[in-house]
């Protein structure tokens, strides 16, 4: 209520002044247009294929077991891009994870480049390769005893990625299942 007191007072007053438009402080310019978005291409990415293969699609437990994950590089670019590939289509950075299913106990991973390890907690490979020259193959294996926590429909899968960009610059495999009997 007194808001309105207060309002109404400060209205008679102002008209009782006489202030005109021309007594008022000039309206600001407008903003300037904005110029229209200039087309640009996006930055070339590398274009890495990654496939997964289980050595068979059926095991019993106490079986031996083999995943092979294959990266390959097939860019030719002869373009200079961003820090993701230089100038003759090298990959930067490239890493790879390999999703082992619970109950599949790894004994060895290998990789024909880079430094491979395997974390028993997250039961994930992770493998570091670093520079991929455009054609360059990469082949991962990964070996072990097929467990009892095993049985039954799993599936296991691939990822990789470059530059250290996990989100936004990666591709994932094909999924593999392997049924597991007693």
């Amino acid at each position: 209520m007194k808001t309105k007191t207060l309002f109404f007072i400060l209205l008679a007053l102002v008209l009782s002044v006489g202030l005109t438009a021309a007594d008022l402080p000039p309206r600001p310019l407008p903003p300037p247009p904005v110029p229209p978005a200039q087309h640009t291409d996006p930055p070339k990415l590398a274009d890495l294929q990654l496939t997964l293969f289980a050595g068979q699609s059926q095991a019993s437990v106490d079986d031996a077991f083999k995943f092979t994950i294959v990266v390959f590089n097939p860019d030719s670019a002869a373009q200079k891009s961003d820090e993701t590939i230089d100038y003759i289509g090298k990959v930067r950075g490239v890493d790879v994870t390999g999703y082992i299913p619970d109950g599949f106990e790894v004994t060895d991973v290998e990789t024909t480049k880079g430094s491979a390890n395997f974390n028993s907690k997250s039961h994930n490979v992770r493998v570091h390769i670093g520079k991929m020259v455009p054609g360059e193959t990469v082949t991962i294996t990964v070996t072990g005893k097929v467990g009892p926590a095993a049985v039954g429909k799993t599936y296991t899968g691939a990822k990789v990625s470059y530059n250290n960009h996990f989100y936004f610059d990666q591709k994932f495999s094909n999924w593999v299942p392997v049924t597991v009997v007693e």
